[in-house]
């Protein structure tokens, strides 16, 4: 998990035009791609108050849960991160604070490239994609789709139903700036997908404890009429092959909104975390193997996201993956 969520590291870079907070500095923290290399940062988030009682100007009565927010952050080259954190009898918490803000109103006086509505916009992105992480569950979503597309019947834990459940009403009522299209694009493909996984899930799952499972409804009559089992057994295969194709579904639609935000707003974006991935198994070798799903280039391109429920099965053939029965 970060420790910097995306809207604080959005208004601290914004806010400071990218640029190291000391007045004798302000270098820019950016270094320019290449035609070999990406854009690299060559700044850093500084605490101001310490994260740790330990560190600089730690002791500091600040509560710890806001220590890696935005008001206790500064933006500074290296050397200057390193000069505050050594001279800490000069540089107090009131004198960074007045440093930071005062840098603020430099930028906002001074520098035509800010962009104050952009900035604005910018802010609000970051705390939808925030949410979005939160309420979806980026960070445990191997652990969670596993349970989805695993060896026995295909179930999730209530509290992320439940979470699931509320994400898709609140992506659907945002109200959006309309400066990134694509990602509000990839968000509403996203909600879309997931909207149809959900209502598919819960057709046939009853609740035992603190999970929603899947019922095996085909063993209920088997003993009075073969035929009626056998053709139940097809339609719960098919189910288990629909919900396993759609939280794959969902999985590319994840990885489009990560891709967007780190070419939009983020390059660093969840660096550490990576992409999101499924793992499936046991397979009828009993092994477990782990799935990266995306959509391609071209079907970005050319808009083939997510086409709805009833379409579904005809482009599972263009997918990367698929184990449903395709059209």
């Amino acid at each position: 998990m970060s420790l910097f969520t995306l809207r604080t590291q959005k208004m601290l870079w914004g806010r400071a035009a990218g640029r190291c907070s000391m007045m004798d500095c302000r270098i820019e923290l950016v270094e320019d791609a290449t035609e070999t290399d990406n854009e690299a940062l060559v700044g850093e988030n500084c605490h101001i108050v310490a994260d740790s009682e330990d560190g600089p100007r730690g002791k500091d009565p600040l509560p710890f849960d806001q220590r890696a927010k935005y008001g206790n952050l500064i933006l500074l080259c290296r050397n200057h991160h390193r000069v505050i954190d050594q001279q800490v009898n000069t540089y107090t918490v009131e004198a960074l604070n007045k440093i930071k803000s005062d840098h603020e109103s430099w930028v906002k006086s001074t520098l035509q490239i800010f962009d104050e509505a952009k900035q604005r916009d910018d802010e609000w992105y970051a705390t939808v994609v925030d949410d979005w992480v939160r309420r979806c569950h980026l960070d445990e979503w191997q652990r969670w789709t596993s349970w989805l597309v695993g060896g026995g019947p295909p179930q999730i834990w209530v509290d992320i139903e439940a979470d699931l459940d509320e994400l898709r009403a609140w992506l659907l009522n945002r109200f959006w700036p309309e400066r990134y299209a694509d990602l509000e694009a990839a968000l509403s493909n996203f909600r879309r997908v997931l909207s149809d996984l959900h209502g598919t899930f819960r057709r046939h799952a009853i609740r035992e404890e603190d999970v929603w499972i899947t019922e095996a409804f085909y063993k209920k009559i088997w003993h009075r009429d073969p035929k009626t089992y056998d053709r139940l057994l097809n339609q719960y295969e098919a189910h288990e092959d629909l919900l396993t194709d759609l939280t794959f579904e969902l999985t590319r639609a994840a990885n489009l909104v990560l891709q967007i935000v780190r070419e939009r707003m983020s390059p660093s974006f969840r660096e550490a975390e990576g992409k999101c991935m499924v793992q499936r198994g046991p397979e009828e070798d009993f092994s477990y193997r782990t799935y990266l799903p995306t959509y391609s280039a071209e079907q970005r391109l050319e808009g083939q996201l997510y086409p709805g429920a009833k379409k579904f099965s005809a482009v599972l053939k263009s997918r990367d993956f698929f184990f449903g029965k395709a059209d």
